[in-house]
């Protein structure tokens, strides 16, 4: 297997635009976001919200595990933050997983879609906040402890993203990557599966930025700027209740938002005749179920 050399190039120093617990924009037009999480993501940051699953203490517990014991075997002091979270929407991960560190952790949490940040900063986090993308993040080299990407590492998984991320990575810093999975094995979940993959054809994408694809590991598992050093997979949290409850989770997948509000809503009235109609389903009592996958890489 080749070993990519992920380039580290220094840019200038962008600290004089944070602002503590405020909002802060990277306007570089170098910055590059994928049209489809740029318009699939450009609104309903209060829906995604309410119709995505969070994460289990488990999950949240090993990653502020990781990021303590980073603390404890760093020096922190010349750090600009210990926490820069990427992609941070609307604060699925943020919220739970700034109750579990200390109060002197220093965190930024950062989202490309001004709608869902929006959305985080209404939650009053007591974090940073600014919208900026990864491949143009507004800190300077070597400043940050981790990088943690919940939901998103998929959508900034190129070269030049990785090298971004490495630059202001310490030495020996991790990126933390989480994802809510969805488990497709339930049979009538197949039917969710197959829709998905007509909705990608239909907008014109392929599944690559699609999670389950693991294409977002092409480039990463090779870079001679990160090491793998953990891996778990562990049990989810599903996504439930009656079948309306089950098909708004539809609404929060970018795909289907790039279609006209129409044509989603014949998509979900598609899924809803075929489950209405599924044999033995109890349709007051369903979930969706998630596996939750985490990796922590170490910077080289």
């Amino acid at each position: 297997m080749d070993t990519i050399v992920c380039n580290v190039t220094s840019l200038p120093n962008f600290s004089e635009v944070i602002y503590p617990n405020d909002k802060t924009m990277s306007n570089s037009s170098k910055s590059t976001v994928v049209p489809l999480a740029a318009e699939g993501f450009g609104s309903g940051g209060k829906n995604y919200d309410a119709n995505r699953p969070g994460y289990s203490e488990e999950t949240v517990d090993l990653i502020a595990s990781t990021i303590k014991t980073l603390s404890s075997e760093i020096s922190t002091h010349t750090l600009k933050y210990d926490v820069l979270e990427l992609g941070a929407g609307t604060g699925k991960l943020t919220e739970l997983l700034i109750k579990k560190l200390p109060q002197k952790i220093r965190y930024f949490a950062t989202e490309p879609s001004e709608n869902f940040l929006e959305v985080l900063t209404e939650k009053k986090l007591n974090v940073d906040v600014g919208v900026s993308a990864a491949d143009d993040i507004p800190l300077p080299d070597a400043s940050v402890g981790s990088v943690v990407c919940a939901q998103c590492f998929h959508w900034f998984a190129e070269e030049k993203d990785i090298a971004s991320i490495r630059r202001v990575l310490v030495p020996g810093g991790r990126l933390i990557l989480v994802w809510n999975v969805k488990d497709f094995s339930r049979d009538w979940m197949q039917a969710f599966y197959d829709q998905r993959l007509e909705v990608l054809k239909r907008v014109g994408e392929s599944p690559k930025y699609w999670v389950n694809s693991e294409e977002w590991r092409r480039n990463i598992d090779i870079c001679s700027s990160f090491k793998l050093s953990d891996q778990h997979s562990l049990p989810g949290i599903n996504f439930g209740g009656g079948l309306e409850k089950v098909l708004s989770n539809l609404t929060t997948v970018s795909a289907y938002n790039m279609l006209g509000a129409e044509e989603r809503d014949a998509y979900v009235d598609q899924l809803r005749k075929l489950l209405t109609e599924w044999p033995g389903l109890d349709l007051e009592s369903m979930e969706i179920p998630f596996t939750t996958e985490l990796y922590v890489y170490k910077a080289l």
